[in-house]
């Protein structure tokens, strides 16, 4: 099973033994019907998935997803870098991309071939689906995107992925995915109030092995609060 991008041939492992582990929790968390008859086999999902996450606009989460996503691209993974941004994503215009395929063009149900089309290669490498530069009422479905992201982890090793701003279908179908939820705050009393929300909301969507790390990033010469403030306020350590 191979993926066409670009141009270029991406080719999903193809290991015996059918469902893996991965692919279990996947199927289960879609709440799929059971088929007649015994199960086929299928590729294992063995994607990682970090998800990026900004409570409001401008604490820089849109650089961090894109700087994990080139990091990991240098350490030899597959990587896809996924904007679901509906305001008018920023990861195609930080790349200087063009934006004539995003997910936009995804169907309901996207397969494989569907998914394929709507990627875009950088010239590193790096593997992207975009958001629309205009902005959309809403982003992709719950279900579209988690036949979307299912395609992402058998073709890629890495699945990066820079949430919107909101807890929209498609971003909670990545939170329950997610290895590594990664939440970016500023030293401004609003960012630290909407970040304590984010980090009760994500108790009840992620899976409770998922690592969440609060990234501290100071965007302005003087921070209005201290980190060791915004530390107690959070109760955890920020990056």
């Amino acid at each position: 099973m191979s993926l066409l991008v670009g141009g270029s041939l991406i080719t999903a492992p193809s290991p015996p033994g059918g469902f893996g582990r991965r692919t279990g929790r996947s199927r289960k968390r879609a709440g799929g019907a059971k088929a007649a008859g015994p199960p086929a086999a299928a590729p294992e999902l063995d994607g990682l998935v970090t998800v990026v996450l900004g409570s409001r606009g401008g604490v820089g989460a849109t650089t961090c997803a894109v700087t994990i996503a080139g990091t990991l691209l240098r350490q030899g993974s597959r990587v896809c870098l996924v904007d679901l941004a509906p305001s008018g994503g920023h990861v195609a215009l930080q790349l200087r991309l063009g934006t004539g395929v995003t997910w936009r063009n995804l169907p309901a149900a996207p397969d494989t071939t569907a998914v394929a089309q709507a990627l875009v290669r950088h010239d590193s490498g790096l593997v992207v689906l975009a958001a629309p530069s205009q902005p959309v009422r809403q982003g992709p479905s719950a279900d579209s995107f988690r036949h979307t992201l299912e395609a992402l982890q058998i073709f890629f090793t890495q699945v990066v992925i820079d949430a919107a701003p909101l807890l929209d279908g498609a971003t909670e179908v990545a939170i329950a995915a997610a290895d590594q939820i990664v939440v970016m705050c500023t030293p401004e009393v609003g960012a630290v109030h909407s970040t304590i929300g984010t980090l009760q909301a994500l108790g009840g969507l992620r899976r409770p092995q998922a690592r969440v790390i609060v990234v501290l990033n100071q965007v302005t010469p003087e921070a209005n609060l201290p980190a060791s403030a915004i530390e107690k306020a959070l109760g955890k350590p920020g990056l």
